[in-house]
């Protein structure tokens, strides 16, 4: 007998209707669930024998965001924040309860731990940049070395600042002016500036990894960052081939935080070493995919068909 499936994304993620049409193009039912609609209903049932849930017996791609519990006249309750937060141990329960058949974690995406991730990478052989996280320029100065540049980015989402008319956000990665920091600040992650041959992103789905080198060092507008990305040149993008070895530690990796499905960003230095930057566990694959001619979506939907029929 076929397990049901439960598609958890958001109204307009082209990713995700891109898997869907396959999936009908196969004749296979699905039911999606997105974070901007009404509530779904759900059940968790706790005893001494067991814990069972209104998933526990079914498939789950958990591409974006999370399954909505409230109602829509709750969504616009002076309470909404209380209530948002009630719902996070109810969704990690879910996920929990399921581990074999659940692929991605909102769970995961909200606790996503740079520091964590880069001890983890550091404890599976990946090399890592130098970082220092303080909130102190004097332990930043004792940390710097002279002629060396350094950059920043937030310890978990890129800023943002909304006001009445308009909102700010912040650049995802830029190099520190130390004659332009304080002497005590905002706790602040700081790593020392790698230079690259290439940047690497890859995506992963359970076993599945898709890998695409960037060619972002010559473009002084992306040379920090590549997701500063220069729509009137745009880097060149193909697909890249990991070395066994490498590949093997990224595995080690994300067994060792416990993430099924996510995107993982390395650089390639010029002496040819490969370097973890971070991971985001629900991170986009669909400008990978089309770069490389990898067809991920159809894949995505081949492997869930596979779920629903055989496990």
């Amino acid at each position: 007998m076929n397990k049901n499936l439960i598609i958890i994304s958001e109204r307009n993620d082209k990713s995700t209707n891109n898997v869907l049409e396959w999936l009908d193009y196969y004749d296979i039912d699905f039911e999606r669930k997105n974070v901007d609609s009404d509530r779904s209903d759900f059940c968790i049932r706790i005893s001494t024998q067991e814990t069972t849930t209104s998933v526990s017996d079914c498939i789950v791609w958990n591409r974006r965001g999370y399954m909505s519990l409230l109602p829509t006249h709750l969504k616009k309750s002076e309470w909404i924040g209380y209530l948002k937060k009630e719902q996070f141990p109810v969704l990690a329960t879910l996920e929990k309860s399921n581990p074999k058949n659940y692929i991605g974690s909102y769970v995961h995406e909200l606790e996503n731990n740079k520091l964590n991730n880069l001890q983890a990478a550091a404890k599976v052989g990946l090399e890592i940049p130098k970082t220092i996280v303080t909130n102190n320029k004097q332990d930043l100065l004792n940390f710097v070395e002279v002629n060396k540049k350094y950059i920043t980015k937030s310890l978990v989402y890129s800023p943002f600042l909304e006001k009445k008319d308009c909102y700010y956000k912040g650049n995802g990665t830029i190099v520190v002016d130390f004659e332009k920091v304080s002497e005590y600040f905002a706790p602040s992650l700081i790593q020392e500036y790698i230079d690259k041959e290439i940047e690497i992103r890859i995506f992963f789905i359970l076993d599945n990894f898709y890998a695409m080198a960037i060619f972002s060092q010559n473009d002084l507008k992306t040379q920090i960052d590549f997701r500063n990305y220069n729509d009137v040149s745009p880097n060149r993008c193909v697909p890249f081939e990991l070395e066994a070895t490498t590949l093997a530690k990224i595995k080690e990796f994300v067994s060792l935080i416990g993430c099924n499905s996510g995107s993982i960003d390395l650089i390639l230095t010029p002496e040819n070493k490969f370097v973890f930057l971070e991971i985001n566990p629900m991170g986009q694959y669909h400008w990978l995919s089309e770069s490389c001619n990898y067809y991920v979506d159809k894949h995505i939907a081949e492997l869930l068909i596979e779920k629903v029929v055989y496990e």
